[in-house]
């Protein structure tokens, strides 16, 4: 998403592209006429502007996935949550084995600013594992996993993406920058809302933002997060700690 325009573009449902992140960009800026694609006509846009099939099983996923199914490989060693379980019974009702893997797996936010004061957001994701064939999360849709407006800031979630969706987060980010808050409050404020809401399967939301000067922060339902900035003058990322909402 690009916020001096607000123009957006995003893919879901597709199978076999090994960065499905610039196909959505290509719809962004080879398709106008649109903003998302799904399924089998994500796949034949993706194949006119020649991107290239890939094989994404690869060795390491295919051993995690076959130590999580069998009843040695648990849930891992992470903390396991009522909600994590609520989960897991899910997926045993769907997939007849055990709830996902600790990882790796998760979503990938990108917030930046250029010189000119033009600010950019990309979100990329797998999305949960063995979710339900047709799933769509957040990271997709404008407004719930990323919001990017010029005037205010950008912003991009992670974690429970339905939740994300109910309370259109990014955006509520964003309006909350455009209010005043800082944006540490900003995400804190937008997290609350979506912990309000009743969910068995409720984990983990985070929430990052960017402002037009240059100031950042994130916040998350669960102690420990971080997030990485950096500068043109940085030679490293450098890492924050996301504060707890």
């Amino acid at each position: 998403m690009v916020g001096s325009t607000r123009a957006f573009g995003g893919v879901g449902a597709i199978r076999g592209y090994a960065h499905p992140i610039s196909i959505a960009r290509a719809v962004l800026e080879q398709l106008p006429q649109h903003c998302l694609l799904v399924g089998d006509g994500a796949e034949l846009f993706a194949d006119e502007q020649g991107f290239k099939r890939a094989e994404l099983l690869t060795e390491e996923s295919a051993r995690l996935f076959r130590t999580s199914l069998s009843a040695a490989g648990g849930a891992g060693t992470g903390s396991v949550t009522p909600e994590n379980e609520a989960y897991r019974a899910t997926a045993l009702e769907l997939v007849r084995r055990l709830a996902p893997h600790d990882g790796p797996w998760g979503t990938v936010n990108v917030l930046a600013l250029d010189r000119a004061g033009e600010l950019v957001v990309a979100v990329s994701t797998s999305g949960f594992p063995w979710k339900y064939p047709g799933r769509v999360g957040d990271s997709a849709l404008p407004g719930a996993g990323l919001y990017c407006d010029t005037r205010f800031g950008a912003a991009a979630c992670t974690g429970r993406g339905e939740l994300t969706m109910r309370v259109t987060g990014a955006r509520m980010v964003v309006d909350g920058l455009a209010a005043g808050f800082d944006p540490v409050t900003s995400c804190r404020r937008m997290l609350n809302e979506a912990a309000s809401l009743p969910d068995e399967f409720s984990s983990d939301v985070r929430a990052l933002c960017l402002t037009p000067d240059g100031r950042h922060g994130a916040a998350s339902l669960r102690p420990g997060a971080t997030y990485a900035a950096m500068t043109e003058t940085d030679d490293t990322p450098v890492l924050f700690e996301a504060a707890l909402a």
